[in-house]
């Protein structure tokens, strides 16, 4: 069945009922703007829209009493579009001779209109005679609407109007027209403000990345969520392995309890941030000195919702400052030596002068004579003893040649009731024929530390290794001595072996002063030597002292020179 040709009557329904396709196409754009939908809502809608219009067309043929409502939903119609945000027109599009889209006349525009593009006055101008210089692209889009009847939404710039548009076309009455209708909004402000944050996120980014402190944003249950680069190099992990790690993880554990009080008063709103010096752990095991400002993100209802720690890196700054106490340290120690030395010797002197005069006296019975025999020779003992100790430390003797044969076997004696006490066997083995140039005193006082120490790691029969060699090569250079004491003790921990050598650091709590090692090490740079370790706990340790052992070795101890740059390493 086929539709018949409206009647004169029926022909002022049309207009109406395209209203009714315009504001139905209206309002899915309004829709799909709010829902984000895709364009299918608009091709159903339109479809139904053209349904819609048919059937009130087609109806108007056989109802002429809907002439009524016709003026009312053109009134209501004209009211919807004139009220919407969106801009909205429907053009005529203009082609050349050869078919090509060149322009197009505008022949209605709502209110929106010259708000969204600052044209006035458009009805009845054509786009080439308000903007001369409109792209071409335009034209072509909407040509293509207007000859294959085909919807199109899309973005894009009119640059002589300065403005980006969000536009959807559509076809409107016959084809042979060539009319659509174009319902757009502007986005020039929204885009400019995305671009806005866009830079701003850029730029934070940027500062984020090159702060020259760490930053991290930490969850509620202490998981990490963001890392900046100086943060990960601080403790030596990549970006992935610390966003695997929770605060709890880098921190050391003896700090943890002291902040745990601090994130509880956080927590509870007491107070938004707190700041305290604190000790992180690097991916190596060893420590780092950092002080960090933690502060709570709330929401607007002021529950928590993450935290953001700043973190700066004061490792440098505490070791030095531990270094201006261990030299006061020193400083102390050194004068309480030398009036230790002064208040004891004194005493000493005395006590030996009335011994000799004691045993002067010749009506001295025998058992009295060798009581006082006993007497001197432990006083004189005792006066060696205080004499080397001190010598140990600072020898003002002059660099001469030193069997360190005979060094070994004098610290041995010296040590070997400790070693009987313990049933600790030494095995002892030379591999050297010639003497080095050195201060004998300090080098006694370098193999007497290092021996120590291997008494008091070693259990109950352990055994202490100790082997003289030489001449070897170091670092293909200069002949040298290499002087070794191993020992199967309980070794030294990971991250204590680079601190053995700093001053008053001790493992051996309140047994031991932390001295010696560091003695040891200054004693041998003096020399120009160089000592190295290797330890594993439950094993033992191995220490080797490297001492040239060429004649200019003489010249540069007298003259203080050294080499002062060697590092221990282990």
């Amino acid at each position: 069945m086929r539709w018949k040709q409206p009647t004169r009557a029926a022909q002022p329904l049309l207009l109406p009922a395209f209203a009714l396709f315009a504001l139905i196409t209206v309002l899915a754009f309004q829709i799909r703007l709010l829902l984000l939908a895709s364009a299918w809502i608009d091709r159903i809608t339109i479809s139904l829209a053209v349904g819609i219009t048919l059937c009130a067309a087609g109806g108007g043929v056989y109802c002429n009493r809907t002439l009524r409502d016709s003026s009312e939903t053109e009134v209501r119609y004209r009211n919807l579009v004139d009220s919407i945000d969106e801009g909205f027109c429907i053009i005529e599009m203009i082609y050349d001779s050869e078919g090509r889209p060149v322009d197009y006349r505008f022949l209605e525009v709502n209110p929106a209109f010259e708000r969204q593009t600052g044209i006035e006055n458009a009805r009845g101008r054509t786009m080439r005679e308000i903007t001369p210089l409109h792209e071409q692209h335009w034209f072509d889009t909407y040509g293509r609407v207007a000859l294959t009847g085909e919807p199109t939404r899309f973005q894009n710039h009119a640059t002589q109007l300065g403005r980006w548009f969000d536009v959807h076309a559509f076809p409107i009455d016959a084809p042979c027209l060539h009319r659509v209708a174009v319902l757009f909004h502007d986005l020039t402000e929204r885009l400019r403000i995305e671009q806005e944050i866009r830079e701003s996120t850029a730029q934070f980014r940027a500062i984020y990345e090159r702060a020259p402190v760490g930053i991290e944003q930490v969850a509620l249950d202490g998981r990490l969520l963001m890392v900046n680069s100086t943060q990960c190099g601080i403790l030596g992990y990549t970006e992935a392995e610390m966003l695997s790690l929770t605060f709890e993880d880098i921190t050391h554990p003896a700090d943890r309890p002291r902040e745990a009080a601090l994130l509880e008063l956080l927590f509870s709103g007491q107070q938004e941030s707190y700041n305290m010096e604190k000790r992180y752990v690097h991916k190596n095991g060893t420590p780092v000195w950092v002080n960090i400002t933690s502060t709570m993100v709330r929401s607007r209802d002021g529950a928590p919702e993450y935290r953001i720690t700043v973190v700066e890196d004061i490792t440098t700054r505490k070791h030095a400052e531990q270094a201006i106490i261990n030299t006061e340290k020193l400083a102390v120690a050194g004068r309480m030596a030398a009036a230790m030395a002064h208040e004891i010797n004194n005493p000493l002197g005395a006590a030996l002068n009335s011994l000799y005069l004691i045993s002067l006296d010749q009506s001295l019975s025998e058992a009295n004579c060798q009581y006082l025999d006993f007497a001197q020779r432990e006083l004189e003992r005792v006066a060696h003893i205080t004499k080397q100790t001190l010598g140990f430390y600072r020898e003002t003797g002059s660099p001469t040649k030193v069997d360190l044969r005979e060094v070994a076997d004098d610290v041995i004696n010296l040590y070997r009731p400790k070693l009987n006490n313990k049933d600790v066997q030494v095995d002892l083995r030379f591999q050297i024929g010639v003497p080095i140039y050195g201060i004998e005193g300090e080098l006694r006082q370098v193999l007497s530390n290092l021996f120590s120490n291997s008494i008091d790691a070693v259990d109950t029969q352990g055994c202490i290794r100790l082997r003289i060699a030489g001449p070897l090569t170091l670092d293909g250079k200069r002949p040298v001595a290499r002087l070794t004491v191993s020992d199967d003790g309980v070794g030294i921990p990971r991250q204590h072996i680079e601190k053995i050598f700093e001053p008053f650091f001790s493992t051996k709590e309140n047994t031991g002063t932390g001295l010696g090692l560091w003695v040891t090490q200054q004693l041998v740079r003096k020399h120009g030597g160089k000592i190295r370790v290797r330890s594993k706990p439950g094993v033992g340790s191995v220490f080797q002292v490297y001492l040239p052992m060429e004649r200019r070795t003489l010249e540069r101890i007298t003259q203080g020179h050294g080499n002062r740059d060697l590092r221990a390493t282990a």
